[in-house]
C-alpha cells in the first residue's frame, strides 16, 4: 500500500533549500550545475520485509538553456505519484502529482517563479475548487530534486538549510549533515558518503547515501527505504503495477 504518502511525510521529502553559513563552510554555488542525463533506479521496501513496497526512478535530462529532473514512484495498489521540475533560464517550475487511488481523487501541486524571489506561485487542485497563494521564501530556495543534484557534490561538514513544503505551504529550517564511510571489504563500490537531515526539533527526517555522485539509497523516517536496482527489475514491477492505476494519467 502507499499509505507513506501522506502530507506530513510529503512535505519532509518536498524539499527545497536556501544555504546559510554551518559548521563547516562546504560553500556550494549558487545555481546547479547542467550536468549530463542520468537515469536511477529504487526498489522501495519497508523494516524487516523483503517485499517490494514501491518502485522509484529518477531522471535527469539536459534541455536547453536548463534541465529537467523528475521523480516517478509507483505503488502496488496502482497508485503513482510524479514530480517534475523544469528549470530553465530564470524561470523554474516545480509539478507534483498523485493519483490511481481506487476511492478518493488525486491531488496535483503547482509551484513557479523566478530564481532568486522571495515568493512563489502555489496552485494546489484536490477535487474541488483550484486554490492559489503566495509562499514566501528565502533567496536561493531550491525546488526538491534540484536540492538532490546540490547534495550529490557535498562532500563533507554539516549546514543549515532551509525546506519548503507545498503541500504545507510553510517553510522549515533543519540541519543537513555529511559523513564518509569507509564500507565492508567485500562491498567493491568503494567508499560513500552519507546525508542525514534533521528538523530544529532534532528529529531525524531522512537520510541519503552517495557512491560518488550517484545515490544507492534513500531512508524515510517511517523506516522505508529506496535501495538501487538494476533497470529491468524497475520496469518489470511498474508495468504489472501501473496497470492497475484507477483514473487518467499526467
Amino acid at each position: 500500500m502507499s499509505y507513506f504518502w501522506t502530507p506530513t511525510c510529503l512535505g519532509i521529502l518536498l524539499l527545497s533549500l536556501a544555504l546559510h553559513a554551518g559548521a563547516t563552510d562546504v560553500s556550494p554555488q549558487a545555481t546547479v550545475t547542467v550536468r549530463g542525463d542520468l537515469r536511477e533506479f529504487f526498489l522501495l521496501t519497508d523494516p524487516g520485509s523483503d517485499v517490494p513496497a514501491g518502485v522509484m526512478a529518477l531522471r535527469r535530462t539536459a534541455v536547453m538553456g536548463g534541465m529537467l529532473l523528475e521523480q516517478d514512484l509507483c505503488y502496488p495498489d496502482g497508485v503513482r505519484v510524479f514530480e517534475s521540475e523544469r528549470l530553465r533560464g530564470a524561470g523554474r517550475r516545480f509539478i507534483w502529482r498523485e493519483w490511481g487511488h481506487p476511492s478518493r481523487t488525486g491531488r496535483t501541486w503547482i509551484l513557479e517563479g523566478e530564481r532568486g524571489a522571495t515568493n512563489l506561485n502555489l496552485m494546489s487542485w484536490v477535487g474541488g475548487p483550484v486554490q492559489r497563494l503566495n509562499l514566501a521564501v528565502s533567496d536561493g530556495t531550491l525546488f526538491p530534486l534540484e536540492a538532490l543534484e546540490r547534495m550529490r557534490s557535498i562532500e563533507a561538514g554539516t549546514m543549515r538549510l532551509e525546506l519548503v513544503s507545498p503541500l504545507r505551504a510553510c517553510v522549515e529550517a533543519v540541519t543537513l549533515s555529511c559523513k564518509g564511510v569507509v564500507p565492508e571489504p567485500q562491498n567493491v563500490n568503494g567508499p560513500h558518503r552519507v546525508l542525514s537531515m534533521t528538523n530544529g526539533r532534532g528529529e531525524k527526517v531522512g537520510q541519503w547515501t552517495f557512491v560518488g555522485k550517484r545515490l544507492i539509497e534513500q531512508r524515510w523516517p517511517s523506516g522505508r527505504r529506496a535501495r538501487v536496482v538494476d533497470e529491468e527489475r524497475y520496469h518489470a514491477l511498474f508495468g504489472e503495477w501501473s496497470r492497475r492505476s484507477v483514473g487518467s494519467q499526467p
